[in-house]
């Protein structure tokens, strides 16, 4: 740590999460000011973070549209993120079984696909994918929950000519937990990917982009494009979604089901994906990251993003699907049942472990970053 001017920034950051006033940004831009022109590395890096706008949003966030947040506002939040995640971060770095940099690993993968008609989506997640991908080794299982549109001709065709390709169809739709389930049971490797069938694979090595961060400790028990890290503003619960750092891994609370690693054994010792507790859909993920946590696994954010295209559920929020999961969910709030098993969303960072060093340039970046600051207090 002590050779990595970003890793001794987090260390630096031990401080509770809070919502900042505007007089508490105004000594925290401050302070950064200070600490970006003592650390041109650190200047760069957090540039680097803020040329990515669209990641790390604070819930407080979700509602407003980007022009209406302030980029000040905006440059403190990255800090108290990483404040927050400041000791699983260092935890990691100095763990002996932590593996920095990039592996060589290239273990296949089992790639699951649940679907319930809306056949264009899936066959353009279907065509990107095998047209795209570039990972050695990988299947694909497709489980079919009993569509009644073109699905369950036009996934014969394609496995006709894609060797690759697995079916399973289904009288009725079993919902995403039980077909997720489904596939896990079915699928030949270790490693396995949970993907939506309303995504676009942009970047050949997507696979890649994932599993460089999923190796870097053996009790890494999932990463994916959205990590979302539950916080607390005071009794307030909150959280970060799409928590992302390039070149470090956050310890985050839980992994959107529409993109997930996984393997086997951290999956079967979490209880699988528990649609007995939360219906078709919703709320599952969420169970998933806790329950793998309080199974000796933890979640990770991406150290570099899986370049797919999530078109958020064209299927689950179609009026058919609404009335489905509906007439298919718990009377229940959901988030009662979940606090039944794990309490309150509360993050026990003790339990985490993650990664440090990133890559960077450090250039010119430190000084645009503080140009950054300096104009926003204008």
């Amino acid at each position: 740590m002590k050779d990595d001017p970003v890793l001794e920034f987090i260390a630096s950051l031990g401080m509770r999460v809070t919502d900042p006033s505007a007089e508490e940004i105004d000594r925290q831009l401050e302070r950064l000011t200070t600490l970006v022109r003592a650390n041109p590395q650190v200047g760069q890096y957090l540039f680097e973070v803020m040329d990515k706008f669209e990641f790390n949003m604070w819930s407080g966030w979700i509602q407003k549209a980007l022009d209406d947040i302030e980029l000040r506002t905006c440059l403190v939040h990255q800090m108290l993120l990483l404040r927050h995640a400041a000791a699983g971060i260092l935890s990691l770095s100095e763990d002996p079984d932590f593996r920095d940099g990039a592996s060589g690993e290239k273990p296949p993968v089992s790639i699951i696909i649940p679907a319930w008609n809306q056949w264009e989506y899936t066959k353009g997640a279907l065509e990107s994918l095998f047209e795209r991908t570039v990972w050695p080794d990988y299947e694909v299982i497709v489980i079919d929950n009993g569509s009644e549109d073109d699905t369950p001709r036009g996934l014969a065709e394609i496995a006709s000519r894609e060797r690759r390709l697995r079916v399973i169809q289904n009288r009725e739709n079993l919902g995403f937990s039980g077909a997720n389930n489904q596939g896990a049971e079915a699928a030949a490797h270790e490693h396995l990917i949970f993907l939506n069938n309303d995504v676009f694979i942009h970047h050949p090595d997507w696979i890649g982009q994932m599993m460089r961060s999923f190796l870097v400790h053996p009790r890494v028990g999932a990463t994916g494009q959205f990590a979302v890290l539950d916080c607390f503003a005071g009794d307030s619960e909150n959280l970060y979604q799409k928590v992302f750092f390039p070149g470090i891994s956050i310890p985050v609370s839980w992994i959107s089901g529409y993109n997930l690693l996984t393997r086997r054994q951290a999956l079967k010792d979490a209880g699988g994906w528990r649609g007995d507790l939360y219906g078709v859909a919703g709320y599952e993920d969420i169970h998933l990251g806790y329950a793998l946590r309080e199974a000796g696994w933890f979640c990770v954010s991406p150290r570099e993003i899986p370049l797919i295209k999530h078109l958020i559920g064209k299927t689950r929020f179609t009026d058919a699907g609404k009335d489905f999961v509906a007439s298919h969910s718990p009377r229940e709030d959901k988030h009662r049942i979940f606090r039944r098993h794990f309490g309150s969303r509360r993050v026990r960072l003790n339990l985490f472990l993650n990664n440090g060093a990133a890559e960077g340039r450090w250039d010119a970046g430190s000084q645009r970053f503080i140009k950054i600051i300096e104009e926003s207090a204008a």
